[in-house]
């Protein structure tokens, strides 16, 4: 699902289309690098010898590539160094003319996700964890999957492989869900469950109470397991997990 935002641009700045941007962090001969494949121009009006500057950053840690012009932009792989492992990958990209510092376009906050991933309102993506297969994270108002990229090397391997969807999705849709129905902040149009709300509703599931938390614990409870119960009725992934295993048997 698409990122609902209230972000303006009273600086002029062209802004580029999520959907305009596409590249890879993937682990490649030991080591974490980055690809950026296309670059869609969202106007005409921006000269193509405009420089390509690309950020990538983790936290407090980053890598920073000038990759050339936008008619002619280096499409290989850049080594990262040092960034923090433990923390979400977010892109940024920046144009600004050759020899001037000021932008006349960029693309904020893009986030690395898997192939048919990026509009997912539980995104995945990979990191080593060691011992750990996955687990949920948060990155400013958004979560994500965090699976162990020693274990499934990209996010095509998770999606064809059923016991993982089956169990994990469950799980980690409950677990976002219960923050949801603590959270004071449910009733904002446009705050950081916003989202959420709007995706609950295409499971047929009724939004928690808009101006209190629930005071019965039980009736918590019930309201979590309706909505993952409606999810995974939604994508039959009892029915998928059982054919799995007894193909498997």
């Amino acid at each position: 699902m698409p990122r609902i935002s209230t972000k303006s641009n009273p600086t002029g700045i062209v802004e580029f289309n999520e959907r305009d941007v596409d590249f890879v962090i993937e682990q490649r001969e030991g080591f974490e690098k980055f690809r950026l494949l296309e670059l869609k121009l969202p106007t005409r009006r921006i000269p193509e010898s405009c420089e390509v500057v690309v950020i990538v950053r983790a936290g407090q840690t980053f890598n920073r590539f000038i990759l050339g012009t936008l008619n002619n932009w280096d499409k290989g792989f850049r080594q990262l160094d040092n960034l923090d492992p433990s923390a979400v990958r977010r892109v940024r990209i920046l144009v600004h003319p050759p020899d001037q510092p000021k932008l006349v376009a960029s693309a904020e906050r893009l986030m690395h996700r898997g192939a048919g991933d990026r509009d997912s309102i539980l995104p995945m993506i990979g990191r080593d964890l060691g011992e750990l297969a996955w687990k949920l994270s948060k990155e400013g108002d958004e979560f994500v999957i965090v699976y162990n990229s020693k274990i499934f090397s990209t996010i095509d391997g998770i999606s064809q492989y059923t016991p993982f969807t089956a169990l994990v999705l469950p799980e980690a849709l409950r677990q976002v869900l219960n923050r949801l129905a603590d959270s004071d902040e449910r009733d904002d149009e446009v705050g950081p469950w916003a989202a959420w709300l709007v995706w609950l509703r295409t499971l047929n599931v009724d939004e928690p109470p808009a101006d209190e938390r629930f005071d019965d614990p039980l009736q918590k409870s019930e309201w979590v397991d309706n909505a993952v119960n409606a999810f995974c009725e939604m994508h039959k992934l009892g029915s998928s997990l059982s054919k799995t295993i007894i193909g498997e048997a």
